[in-house]
């Protein structure tokens, strides 16, 4: 086999497996794509890290109405755990909650640490549409 063939090979190989690589983000990277669109305000993008099945419009509804009431200030992951296609993310977030969202008035911000759940499709990381950190004010999606 000659220099060239062997260079061709290689060149198909690597460009055929690019776009693979590029859908398999790590966990982490997910993780924080997601909590950099809360941040952010950003409810749609937000939305597209969670699983396919429970993204519709009555499941974005949902999201956006628990979303609403409290504005994410900062966040940080304390440690991911994989299990095969599943995952624990613990996350530490600072949020303030939004006036009228509770009986009573809050006016420091709270931080909590939660355990949120993710689960791995295809090879993509999603929020797994039936874990309620996702929205702590709704009962099930």
């Amino acid at each position: 086999m000659g220099l060239r063939t062997l260079l061709l090979i290689i060149a198909l190989a690597v460009c055929g497996c690019a776009p693979f690589w590029s859908r398999q983000e790590p966990l982490d990277t997910r993780v924080h794509g997601y909590w950099n669109a809360l941040l952010k305000g950003d409810t749609k993008t937000a939305f597209e890290y969670f699983e396919p099945n429970f993204k519709t419009p009555e499941g974005y509804a949902l999201f956006i109405s628990g979303n609403r009431q409290v504005s994410y200030l900062g966040y940080n992951i304390q440690k991911l755990e994989i299990n095969g296609g599943q995952a624990t993310a613990s996350i530490s977030r600072t949020f303030k909650i939004m006036p009228g969202a509770l009986p009573v008035m809050l006016d420091k911000p709270l931080t909590m640490t939660i355990a949120q759940k993710w689960t791995r499709q295809d090879g993509t990381w999603y929020v797994d549409a039936d874990d309620k950190s996702k929205n702590p004010f709704m009962d099930k999606p």
